[in-house]
């Protein structure tokens, strides 16, 4: 249905788990929500994100969301340069988690909102397609 100009045009959102994040994770986060999903995307962008209406996600305690996104900030803040080269210049890199859904329902989630979902972290390391071929 979407043609390549509108692919070009889709904001874009990065997504990962938290294992793979693990490296900026408080100590016991990424063994106990290694599998949750979790995403960066454009500040601009986070207003076009309807993952929790779309998924609703049951509470959990105030200690352990602080500390995922600590995480979350600390890796975003490490690697600013990186995401904006992936995401565009920005004043400022949104991320959050999912704790129910997994990561195929929240890249679903993503798309239906209009977003380019890509998925280029491994090992908390950004990898683009032509560092993997050289």
């Amino acid at each position: 249905m979407a043609d390549d100009t509108e692919e070009e045009d889709a904001p874009l959102a990065i997504v990962t788990t938290v294992r793979d994040l693990a490296k900026w994770m408080p100590a016991g986060i990424a063994e106990t929500y290694g599998q949750r999903p979790a995403w960066f995307l454009l500040e601009m962008d986070a207003e076009l994100v309807t993952i929790f209406e779309q998924i609703p996600e049951d509470p959990m305690p105030k200690g352990k969301v602080e500390a995922l996104l600590t995480g979350l900030r600390a890796f975003a803040t490490e690697r600013n340069t990186e995401l904006q080269t992936i995401l565009g210049p920005t004043d400022g890199i949104s991320f959050g988690f999912h704790v129910d859904a997994p990561l195929d329902r929240v890249i679903e989630a993503l798309e239906e909102d209009g977003f380019q979902v890509l998925e280029v972290i491994k090992d908390g390391e950004i990898v683009l397609e032509d560092e993997e071929t050289s």
